[in-house]
């Protein structure tokens, strides 16, 4: 399964994939890398195991 990301706004993504290709090059540490992670990127919601279920549910998937 691919990961896709989620930007806070079109600026945001343009400067996290340059970020991100200066990290595959060398030129920007993980612990940076990391900070344009969370300053870009939508947070992950967390499910609980009941809105997993009901989710799950009402999508009719095992």
């Amino acid at each position: 399964m691919a990961k896709t990301r989620a930007y806070k706004s079109d600026v945001k993504a343009a400067i996290h994939e340059t970020a991100l290709d200066l990290h595959e090059a060398g030129l920007i540490d993980k612990h940076t890398m990391r900070r344009f992670d969370q300053s870009s990127l939508t947070p992950v919601r967390t499910f609980s195991a009941a809105e997993i279920r009901a989710l799950r549910k009402r999508e009719q998937v095992s």
